[in-house]
């Protein structure tokens, strides 16, 4: 579906029902390697490490973001 709809960016969630985040992420960026990938989590630091090796352009945690 990404190919067809070229996205600008993409943002993951780490913790998604089908694939984890990670796993979509290191698909996403083998597929199309130009578009980059931010990635959302509620599990903080352990998700940040756990992150490390795919190559996103940020991890933020849930819980610093405000409305």
């Amino acid at each position: 579906m990404a190919k067809h709809v070229k996205p600008d960016i993409v943002i993951l969630d780490y913790a998604m029902p089908v694939m984890d985040g990670a796993t979509a992420a290191k698909v996403f960026h083998e597929k199309m390697p130009d578009v980059p990938v931010l990635m959302l989590t509620a599990h903080g630091t352990t998700a940040q490490r756990m992150l490390r090796d795919i190559p996103l352009i940020g991890v933020f945690s849930k819980d610093k973001i405000s409305s």
